[in-house]
């Protein structure tokens, strides 16, 4: 429970490496027990950017280290408990001596254990630990002679020693704490909602607040367009309704006294009198026409008008992306982002719940409303389906 969290927690990634110099199973032989650290570091980039996956090829072992080892922060420990290794097959040569072209298959394995891919709800941390012995009882082939010239998949399982109270932390500094208008996240259609990857332009269009409107909660494996259209309906529905509702009434009222008429009117037998009746042509086309401007774009119209400002928390937007000590501040202030918010917004889709950033900030959502009552609204983003 959140009252008395776990001092343990499971997780696991991926590590695509090839050769480099030497076989890839002396590689990861000697960062294992030599240095253990090179390793491990990898550990705080999954933590950090959720599943990490390299193209199996020669010098990638070098790129990954590089990558990993620059977003370290250095925080827990982590007990390697056990492998598995997914080789490929022992390389053979032709007649002529050539060698095959590589093509990886699944082969042994060698500590068959449960394993998880997928973000992780833990701010970025570097690991330090060590690993037990791989050495396989029923293998009688070594797994350096069946690894050496080849690309291949490491499978770790480890866990995670750290109090998760210290991530359930509702305080968050003043100049954390910042949202972006509507407006500016749903500029262009949702432009910047193309990608998960954020710029120091994205997180500029932010500003520093005391209150959120909302916490927009989604993942990034779901499209733009579905979210923003989502959105779209979401915060400027009523208002397009609103608008096209109005312009309507105001083109019947003006057709009526002035000669606006695209068609003459016709005549039509109405309680057994003949009348004239005009057609509503105007109204027909400006008023689906305002709905849709409304929808698109009510938030730049809204914004027209003097009001109190609505902001709203979007991951990209309010945490700085290539600063990464702001980056592991903000992650870890995220239950303070919820503590500072009036209502929580689920963009619903099939994916949001294999994300563990987005189950993370729902429960803590309801953890927090034993202090706070207050509303979560579930957004589908296949809303627009169903609208129609």
């Amino acid at each position: 429970t959140w009252d008395e969290p776990s001092e343990r927690e499971v997780l696991g990634f991926d590590i695509v490496c090839g050769e480099d110099g030497m076989s890839p199973m002396r590689v990861f032989e000697q960062d294992l027990n030599v240095n253990p650290e090179i390793l491990n570091t990898a550990v705080e980039s999954v933590l950090a950017a959720g599943e990490l996956r390299m193209i199996p090829g020669r010098s990638r072992w070098g790129c990954l280290l590089a990558k990993v080892e620059e977003r370290a922060a250095r925080r827990a420990t982590v007990d390697f408990e056990s492998a598995v290794v997914v080789c490929s097959e022992a390389s053979s040569t032709s007649d002529s001596g050539r060698e095959r072209s590589e093509e990886l298959t699944e082969g042994r394995r060698f500590s068959v254990v449960d394993w998880i891919v997928g973000s992780s709800p833990l701010p970025s941390f570097t690991a330090r630990g060590s690993m037990h012995s791989m050495a396989s009882a029923k293998s009688t082939v070594s797994m350096a002679d069946q690894l050496s010239g080849w690309a291949h998949v490491i499978s770790l399982r480890f866990q995670l020693k750290m109090p998760l109270r210290n991530v359930m932390r509702t305080e968050i500094e003043v100049d954390l704490l910042r949202g972006v208008r509507l407006e500016r996240a749903l500029h262009r259609c949702g432009a910047r909602w193309f990608r998960g990857s954020g710029t120091t332009e994205d997180y500029e269009l932010s500003e520093a607040t005391k209150e959120l409107e909302w916490f927009i909660s989604h993942d990034w494996l779901t499209g733009r367009w579905p979210k923003f259209i989502a959105l779209a309906i979401t915060m400027n529905g009523r208002l397009a309704l609103v608008t096209s509702t109005l312009v309507g009434v105001v083109l019947a009222l003006v057709q009526r006294s002035a000669p606006l008429h695209i068609r003459p009117p016709s005549t039509q037998v109405l309680a057994g009198k003949a009348q004239d009746v005009a057609h509503g042509a105007w109204a027909m086309l400006l008023c689906p026409l305002t709905f849709v401007i409304s929808m698109f774009f009510g938030q730049r119209l809204l914004a027209l008008v003097p009001r109190r400002r609505r902001l709203a928390f979007v991951d990209k937007f309010c945490i700085h992306q290539t600063d990464v000590d702001r980056k592991a501040a903000g992650i870890e202030s995220l239950a303070g982002f919820l503590s500072n918010t009036r209502c929580l917004l689920v963009l619903w889709s099939p994916h949001y719940l294999t994300r563990l950033w987005c189950t993370y900030e729902l429960a803590s959502w309801f953890h927090l409303q034993k202090a706070h009552r207050r509303s979560v609204l579930f957004v589908p983003v296949a809303l627009p389906v169903l609208t129609v």
